[in-house]
């Protein structure tokens, strides 16, 4: 499911529309602020958060008061990306291009989507 970030409010609709009332197995959220208690709405049972930000990261004990059955992972993607080619010159667009060129794949079925449950 990929839906627009720019608006929290439109962020929920968009995830429960999409998923219409399904919950998800897992979500990787690079997100903030009200986007992330957005993110925990739609997990599953057991599922799994994974977080690749930097800002307004929630501790594990915050995301198990908002979802107790959920398992947190989280990624400095900063600090395991500093190798990779164009990394230093520009990490901000680095990532914005990766994460572009998964929504391509996404988009053309060359990847799939997680299962929903």
């Amino acid at each position: 499911v990929t839906v627009s970030s720019r608006d929290a409010a439109a962020f929920v609709l968009g995830l429960v529309l999409s998923l219409r009332g399904r919950r998800v197995t897992a979500v990787v959220n690079a997100l903030s602020r009200e986007h992330i208690p957005a993110s925990l709405l739609v997990l599953g049972q057991g599922a799994t958060f994974s977080e690749l930000g930097k800002l307004d990261v929630w501790s594990g004990e915050r995301v198990a008061a908002s979802h107790p059955t959920a398992d947190l992972c989280a990624v400095a993607v900063d600090d395991g990306c500093r190798g990779c080619p164009g990394w230093a010159a520009n990490p901000g667009g680095w990532l914005s291009g990766r994460l572009q060129q998964l929504t391509r794949g996404v988009d053309v079925g060359h990847v799939s989507p997680l299962p929903c449950s």
